[in-house]
């Protein structure tokens, strides 16, 4: 999955201010903050997040990203804080985490500001920058969902709430599981960045959005978010969506077991055949899928997404190379050979996506 910004190529930004500290009294501050902040449109009634700091003391995406990497390793399975990592530390950088949250929420590629149109790699938004920015209508925000971007923020957050009980991260995460919805697709999916005003996202994004990403931990990633969110909250809201989303998932697979880079609708496909349409690992395809109907087979109970989950994990049995080589390649053909994807993605076994296809099958 990787860095999106170290992925795209985008410069980065730095800061030398710090962040600022930990409110002594995080119940009088939550209260203070749904007081006075702006509810959402959506389902739960969540306050929007509090003031942040001003542009000269927000930590760069880079740190972000960095923050969000360091706390999916400090934060153990166990609910209590670990012995090894301090609670100040970790609370120090989840304050950093809302720092950089958009005014609406959900997360972009920079935090200072927290929106704009800036750093957007996808075709859809580059090309609509293209078009809008001389004429000075690019006046969207670019939220980000490629990992590890807005639900893995969300997962953090969560987790803090667990080890914390601080309900500012609680009602940071519920911001968030209400933003994924509102940019939930027609198809039950979600896309790697999205043009939004707001919550709610472009009109003329909605109009050509016709595909999903399955890829880079966006739909599979979002999944699991919003299913460890209702197993916190019980809101069936968030369900529901999750539900959405395995569906899509389900109706993704192909009669391999694996699955490919983007769901598109079966006329998409015909009209325009890509190399995304085929079996791939590239980026953590298939072993997003496969963990995310695990979490569903968990939470739900739903034997199906076992099943199928079952059928990706014989299929990477399947794929992996001969003892020699015993790795996955990034992109297979119909054959399930390697395969060339992109011009600078050969025919090759990969070891990012090995060690992926590794976790999956664990």
């Amino acid at each position: 999955m990787g860095l999106p910004c170290a992925k795209a190529g985008l410069e980065s930004r730095s800061s030398s201010a710090p962040v600022g500290p930990v409110a002594s009294n995080p119940e009088a501050n939550a209260t203070r903050s749904a007081r006075r902040g702006r509810v959402m449109r959506y389902s739960t009634g969540v306050p929007a997040p509090p003031a942040r700091l001003s542009h000269s003391q927000g930590p760069s995406r880079l740190v972000v990203s960095a923050v969000l990497l360091a706390l999916t390793v400090v934060l153990p399975t166990c609910v209590a804080w670990s012995e090894d990592a301090s609670p100040a530390a970790v609370r120090h950088a989840l304050d950093a985490i809302l720092t950089c949250e958009r005014p609406d929420g959900g997360w972009t590629y920079v935090c200072d500001p927290p929106g704009g149109p800036y750093g957007a790699v996808t075709w859809p938004l580059v090309r609509a920058r293209r078009i809008a920015g001389p004429l000075g209508l690019d006046d969207w925000d670019v939220v980000v969902l490629r990992s590890p971007g807005t639900p893995l923020a969300g997962l953090v957050l969560l987790d803090g709430w667990q080890r914390s009980k601080d309900p500012r991260y609680l009602a940071a995460a519920r911001r968030t599981g209400d933003l994924l919805l509102a940019l939930q697709l027609r198809s039950g999916g979600w896309f790697s960045e999205v043009p939004v005003h707001g919550t709610t996202p472009t009109i003329w994004f909605r109009a050509i959005a016709h595909w999903a990403t399955l890829d880079d931990d966006v739909t599979p990633g979002v999944v699991r978010f919003l299913l460890a969110l209702f197993a916190q909250t019980g809101d069936a809201t968030y369900r529901r969506g999750a539900e959405r989303g395995l569906e899509l998932l389900l109706a993704a697979q192909l009669p391999s077991g694996a699955w490919p880079l983007t769901w598109r609708p079966r006329w998409a496909r015909a009209l325009v055949p890509t190399f995304e349409d085929l079996a791939s690992t590239n980026d953590a395809a298939t072993a997003g899928p496969i963990t995310a109907l695990i979490a569903g087979w968990r939470v739900l109970g739903r034997p199906d997404l076992l099943v199928a989950a079952r059928r990706g994990g014989e299929w990477l049995a399947q794929a992996q190379g001969a003892a020699s080589q015993a790795g996955w390649a990034q992109q297979l053909d119909p054959e399930d050979r390697p395969a060339p994807g992109r011009r600078f993605e050969l025919a090759a076994f990969a070891s990012w996506e090995s060690r992926e296809m590794i976790d999956a099958l664990l």
